[in-house]
């Protein structure tokens, strides 16, 4: 892994989290799949190594960096220890604003200063996401296009009160 990679926090274990975060460990990070239900973390990694095995049935990966690549991949349902120590977070649940700003809200409050927050919305606003963090600077969307473990395309959309760096 390069020491220029931070650790990531993935908010959603569902199809699209599950899929972000093998993209992500695929890319050599160490990522974190938060969801809010323990039992739904051992299908979600169950997921991660089937569409792992999926790119290696198609050529598009090696059979033998499986082990690393889903080590890299740790599951948790608690939402502060997920985030303590991420340098990026993507928010991956249900298109529901209300439910978004509150678990960004609660990330936010156990990330460090410096994390970048971000949702993979298709239909939300960055704005509107970002207005009641206190950070709104260290926000932005990470649309990842579907399946994010296949299709190496993530359009980055910042708020009105997006920094550069964010």
């Amino acid at each position: 892994m390069s020491a220029d990679l931070p650790r990531c926090a993935v908010l959603g274990s569902g199809t699209m989290g599950g899929q972000i975060a093998l993209s992500l460990a695929l890319g050599g990070a160490h990522v974190t799949l938060w969801g809010r239900r323990a039992e739904a973390l051992g299908p979600a990694l169950d997921r991660c190594a089937e569409d792992f095995d999926f790119l290696v049935g198609h050529g598009l990966t090696d059979a033998g960096d499986r082990t690393a690549v889903l080590e890299r991949i740790t599951p948790r349902a608690d939402l502060a220890n997920s985030v303590v120590d991420a340098g990026f977070v993507i928010e991956a649940i249900a298109e529901d604003l209300t439910l978004k700003r509150a678990l960004l809200g609660e990330a936010e409050l156990a990330a460090p200063v410096t994390t970048v927050l971000s949702s993979t919305t298709s239909a939300l606003s960055a704005s509107a996401l970002q207005s009641n963090l206190r950070r709104p600077q260290n926000f932005c969307i990470a649309h990842y296009a579907q399946p994010a473990h296949l299709v190496e395309l993530v359009e980055v959309v910042p708020g009105c009160g997006s920094s550069d760096s964010a």
